[in-house]
């Protein structure tokens, strides 16, 4: 798990640098500025981030997610939000529940258990002010599986716990200034559930996900 978040966060970091870096070389080849240069004649070097050159704006959504476990589509319902940064650049947050259980046995007795997880959201939109639009991004976090007995609707214990790495691609549709609708697909990265009757595997799938953000655009 140490081992995924230390190779995954510097190449996260890489993409943010590489898109940001980009986006400056482009301004420049479509509205070439001169470089300022002081009265003593010092010119101040090119920077990654120029003063006064990040918009901010945000967005809220909720979200559903489908994915096939145990024979059986499973739904994950869930949200997300997140700070805006020049339009493409989102840093935020998201979070998903199991609607439905799995039935399995922990410790010798009969349970059913329900995943839950949430973390850090990174995304990066591509052409975001066209009608059609996608994005790139993953989530990073920590998820824990709760355990029910059967015929309970309420929660015994948390089984276990788990880090989650999701990457995901989208495509968008923007209705309105304020409102955009998108589909797309991820995969759910589980590692750490070692407890007797549960299983990683289980829940490394591959979802269908659909969502409505709100937000200015």
């Amino acid at each position: 798990m140490k081992r995924s978040i230390k190779f995954f966060m510097p190449a996260v970091l890489c993409m943010f640098t590489l898109g940001l870096y980009a986006q400056d070389v482009q301004k420049e080849k479509t509205d070439p500025e001169k470089k300022p240069v002081e009265a003593n004649g010092y010119e101040p070097p090119r920077t990654l981030i120029k003063p006064g050159a990040l918009r901010f704006s945000g967005y809220g959504a909720p979200e559903v997610q489908l994915c096939y476990i145990d024979d059986q589509v499973r739904v994950f319902t869930g949200g997300r939000g997140g700070l805006i940064i020049n339009d493409q650049f989102v840093i935020g947050g998201a979070g998903y529940g199991m609607t439905s259980s799995l039935s399995t046995t922990i410790d010798g007795e009969p349970k059913r258990v329900r995943l839950g997880y949430g973390g850090l959201l990174l995304e990066w939109y591509f052409f975001p002010k066209s009608l059609i639009h996608i994005s790139a991004g993953t989530l990073i976090g920590a998820g824990g599986v709760g355990a029910f007995r059967h015929g309970s609707h309420s929660e015994d214990d948390m089984a276990d716990d788990c880090f989650v790495l999701q990457p995901e691609i989208n495509l968008f549709i923007n209705l309105t200034k304020y409102c955009r609708v998108g589909i797309g697909g991820n995969y759910r990265f589980v590692e750490g559930l070692d407890k007797s009757g549960l299983s990683d595997n289980v829940y490394r799938r591959f979802s269908a996900t659909i969502m409505v953000q709100f937000g200015k655009f």
